[in-house]
């Protein structure tokens, strides 16, 4: 049964925005986006928005790409079947990234470094 969501502010890209519009969705795809003078087809449901805002098609809305592009810097640990195949990803990782130091204090367990980085 198509749906039409009536009354309504939609966002449709470009920053372009229609008042008072009509979405008219028909299985999972968007037939048509109309403003103001919008006839609904007949055996349609009806669903009012209420002046409220519709995306349409706007998918995964919440995405951080400051971190997606982060993860990119990692080492991949896709193909670490075992701790020691883990181990020694983030040992390759930490030596082209000059993080394999470690403080002179023994605040980060100095007693188990040699085991995890070969020191």
């Amino acid at each position: 049964m198509p749906i039409a969501f009536v009354d309504g502010r939609v966002v449709v890209g470009n920053r372009k925005v229609l008042e008072s519009a009509s979405v008219l969705v028909e299985g999972n795809r968007i037939a048509k986006i109309a403003s103001r003078n919008f006839k609904i087809p007949k055996g349609c449901r009806r669903i009012s928005l209420k002046g409220g805002t519709l995306l349409p098609g706007f998918i995964d809305a919440h995405v951080h790409l400051t971190e997606a592009g982060l993860s990119l810097a990692n080492g991949d640990v896709r193909a670490a079947h075992s701790a020691e195949d883990l181990l020694r990803v983030v040992r390759e990782r930490a030596a082209d990234l000059r993080l394999l130091q470690w403080p002179d204090d023994d605040s980060h367990g100095r007693q188990d470094r040699g085991r995890h980085t070969g020191q």
